[in-house]
This record gives structure tokens, sequence and C-alpha cells, in this order.
């Protein structure tokens, strides 16, 4: 069992403590005061969500903790904090979030999956000194159930997207890989499970980066795909 100390997975505690000192630098501390105009637009748009089919919405959510994580930590405005928990106990109380969809032709995991796990993983990591006990329960819970067990079942199927070249390849293995780190305290057998998995499906797209340099989705899809990888395997 690996013996994490949360946060751990993206920054440390002391860096995300200190974040606001990044405000020293002019670009940085433009680059926060957008983030809180953005969030002004995010929260008209979590309320739309609310009453609409739930797996269209996982990446409103998905930006929502991210940008209220990092407002958070600049200010310590506890408006930012509620929100990120308001997105928390969404995502953790409705297993639609995390379901491909009635129009998907998956049955068992997909995109949506992929970047339920992302922000789950993420809020619990990051907000892991800020979360009450029972929050912290329901992101493990939610990891497990409702997106482990899915990545699961759709590798037992064996879904298209097991051995794919492209993002949905590093989406789906380099989330599951975040998923599996963690949860190492608290599931080890399922974490030992899901890594073994995970780096199999990464092997596969790294294995098949074109050696021009080129990439067959074009420049943004490329940025996708190195960023769900580089989130995984730093």
């Amino acid at each position: 069992m690996l013996n994490l100390e949360f946060p751990c997975l993206f920054l440390s505690g002391e860096e995300w403590e200190q974040l606001s000192s990044k405000r020293e630098d002019p670009y940085f501390a433009w680059d926060l005061d957008t983030n809180a105009g953005a969030l002004a637009k995010l929260d008209e748009l979590l309320d739309a969500a609310e009453i609409k089919s739930y797996h269209y919405h996982v990446r409103t959510l998905k930006n929502a903790v991210q940008r209220s994580c990092v407002a958070w930590f600049d200010k310590k405005d506890d408006a930012d904090l509620k929100r990120a928990r308001r997105c928390i106990e969404q995502l953790c109380s409705n297993e639609s979030y995390w379901d491909p969809g009635p129009d998907s032709d998956l049955q068992h995991a997909n995109l949506a999956t992929g970047e339920a796990l992302y922000t789950a993983v993420f809020a619990c990591d990051v907000l892991h000194a800020y979360l009450s006990d029972d929050e912290k329960n329901s992101l493990l819970k939610a990891i497990c159930e409702f997106g482990l067990g899915r990545y699961l079942r759709g590798l037992e199927a064996h879904d298209w997207w097991e051995h794919c070249n492209f993002n949905w390849g590093t989406c789906m293995h380099g989330n599951a890989g975040l998923a599996a780190l963690a949860i190492s305290q608290h599931d080890p057998e399922l974490s030992k499970q899901v890594m073994k998995q995970a780096k199999e499906g990464i092997a596969y797209v790294v294995d098949n980066f074109p050696a021009d340099g080129g990439w067959t989705e074009g420049v943004m899809y490329f940025g996708t795909t190195m960023g769900h990888l580089t989130d995984f395997l730093r």
C-alpha cells in the first residue's frame, strides 16, 4: 500500500497554501483575477446544470471545482470553498454524472466517466485539509463505485477505448490511474487492480505515438492527450 500524504497528486499542501504569493508576478495576478471572473459565469451554468441531463455537465463541475480551489487558495473567500463543496455534493450524489448517457454507444464508461474521476480525485486531494470526513468518504465511495466500477466493467466488456491511440486512451486510463493513487489507502486491492490496467492502457497510447511528432487528432487534441497523460505520469 502506498503511504501518500495528501495533497500530493497535483501540488503539495505547502504549494497550494502559498498560491496567493504568485500575485507578485503580474501575469499570475492577471490569471487569478481572470479566474474570479470565470467563476461568476460558471455559477450561472451550475444552476442550469442541475436541471438538465447530468452527463452533459460533468465538465461544468470539473471547471467549477478546479477554479474554485484556485480561488480559495488565492483569497480564502468562503464562497469559493462553498461552491466547491456544492459541486462535490452534486458529483457524489448523482451517478448520472458518471454515466455515458442514453445517446452513447457505450454502456459502461466514456469520457464523462473519465472527467468525473478526475474531478473527484482533484477535489479529494487538493481540498483534503478542508473537507469533512463525510465529504472525503463520499468522494472515495463515488470514485470506487461510480467511476472505477464503470471503468473495470468497460474493460471486461472490451469497450473500444480499452486500446485506443488518441485522447480517449489517456483520459480513460490516465484518470483511472490518478484514481488508483487517490484510493491507495482506502482500498489497496482495488487500487492495485486499477493501476495495472491503467498502466497497460497508457502504454498502448505512448507506444503508438507517431515517430514524426504528428498527431491524428490535430494540435488541440494532442494537448488534451498530453494533459491527461502528464496528470497521471508526473
